[in-house]
């Protein structure tokens, strides 16, 4: 009966990796960076759907956009803004397990933004 259970158990686990793996991890495309009316707009292109979520960070100011199951490179890379209250925009692999990229928006103080998904891609728009 232990066998049993046992096994179920190792049954669930296996369908569930194989479920996530499925799925399979998404990928950054694209990053790209556009100022206009104030504002800062920074779209993601992915190779597949993630939910993201954003964590508003103080001392210093900033965004931070987690992207699961997705890869990056384990070199965070940097994009320099210096407009509109963003200095400058982080990207790069934050966990292998669970598999995390993340990225930091650098503010200047607090601002409002707003976040979108549209398709693989992503949208956040950071006003001043």
């Amino acid at each position: 009966m232990k066998a049993m259970v046992e096994l179920g158990i190792l049954l669930l686990v296996t369908s569930a990796c194989l479920a996530q793996t499925a799925g399979g991890t998404a990928e950054i495309r694209s990053l790209r960076v556009t100022r206009r009316a104030g504002k800062v707009r920074i779209e993601v292109g992915l190779t597949a759907r993630v939910s993201p979520a954003v964590t508003v960070a103080t001392s210093p100011d900033r965004l931070v956009v987690d992207l699961p199951n997705t890869t990056a490179s384990a070199r965070q890379r940097r994009i320099a803004v210096n407009r509109n209250g963003v200095k400058r925009i982080r990207v790069g692999l934050n966990s292998t397990s669970p598999l995390v990229t993340r990225m930091v928006v650098d503010l200047d103080a607090a601002h409002a933004y707003e976040l979108a998904t549209a398709g693989n891609g992503l949208i956040l728009t950071v006003s001043t």
